[in-house]
């Protein structure tokens, strides 16, 4: 995947933007990835960010294995997602990511919001 960024606000924000191929094989549809994100340090150590994500197939010709893919990306409709987020430094080198995402525009997997969470530590 290929991506690229900039930084905003004199060092207090930034937005990203990728994209790249998803070969999947096994007769399941290949396509595109994309995903872009966009954020700000709004006070002390606490950003809030703006996420997209989403996966395009080459074309909309049913697949071998369309109508089983587990990710249900096989049947030519763009999957995306899109939602706010948010890092808290909980200490030096230790922050809490917070994410809600909705799902829209899919077949075959449930639509709807994800809470998604991720702790980071770096040194």
């Amino acid at each position: 995947m290929g991506s690229a960024g900039v930084s905003l606000f004199r060092g207090r924000g930034w937005a990203q933007a990728g994209i790249g191929p998803q070969i999947r094989g096994g007769g399941l549809r290949d396509g595109f990835v994309y995903d872009a994100q966009a954020g700000a340090r709004v006070f002390g150590g606490v950003l809030v960010l703006f996420n997209l994500r989403g996966v395009q197939p080459w074309d909309t010709e049913p697949g071998d294995a369309s109508t089983i893919s587990p990710a249900g990306f096989g049947d030519g409709v763009t999957c995306l997602a899109y939602g706010p987020g948010l890092v808290v430094e909980l200490a030096r080198g230790v922050s809490l990511q917070v994410d809600l995402d909705g799902v829209t525009h899919v077949r075959n997997i449930a639509k709807g919001p994800t809470l998604r969470f991720g702790l980071s530590v770096s040194r």
